[in-house]
């Protein structure tokens, strides 16, 4: 975090698996970025959150097949 609040920082990107209240669970992309100017540094941080359930349902999908593939 300090590396955002100094200026050095130029954010980041992340994949994580949220719990929502009635128990389920949903695979988020979350994207960081800071908006600086020359003269005072770091403005604002930008938080990006996409819905990517979808995605990690065909990659986890395709987690046996891949396996099978690697043994032959």
């Amino acid at each position: 975090m300090e590396a955002f609040f100094s200026g050095t920082g130029e954010g980041g990107r992340a994949e994580l698996r949220l719990g929502r209240r009635d128990s389920t669970y949903v695979w988020v992309s979350l994207r960081t970025s800071v908006v600086a100017d020359a003269a005072d540094g770091p403005r604002f941080l930008l938080i990006s959150i996409e819905d990517i359930e979808e995605r990690k349902r065909r990659e986890l999908q395709l987690v046996p097949h891949q396996a099978m593939f690697a043994l032959s």
